[in-house]
């Protein structure tokens, strides 16, 4: 599984790009062996002053047609937008993932909790 984190904001570093691809690639790790590319872009909304948009595509490979899922996360703070991107695009990826009758591999992901971490006691 590949991510790719871009954005045409100034203000947001690569700490910031970085951060995004941690957190999505391990919201999304119990399905690394089904995920192609994740495409993950950081953005100001320019309706809303202070508010970061984050979008994420992932895309998955089921039976020979690609599934592409996509979510999106909002805050005030970059990392929280990030946060709320990872959570969502994770529970977006299990459902279709379900329904097309994928193997969740071991690693880290979402918890019941919504939070990110190792889904092993």
């Amino acid at each position: 599984m590949k991510v790719l984190v871009s954005t045409g904001e100034p203000d947001i570093g690569a700490q910031m790009c970085g951060y995004a691809e941690y957190k999505i690639f391990s919201a999304l790790a119990p399905y690394s062996r089904d995920i192609d590319t994740v495409r993950v872009q950081l953005a100001r909304d320019p309706f809303s002053r202070g508010t970061v948009t984050v979008r994420c595509e992932a895309r998955l490979a089921a039976e020979g047609r690609p599934i592409v899922v996509a979510a999106r996360g909002r805050g005030t703070g970059v990392s929280s937008a990030i946060d709320r991107a990872a959570v969502r695009i994770a529970q977006d990826v299990a459902r279709h993932a379900d329904s097309a009758g994928m193997t969740v591999g071991s690693g880290a992901g979402i918890l019941a909790d919504g939070t990110t971490g190792s889904t092993h006691g």
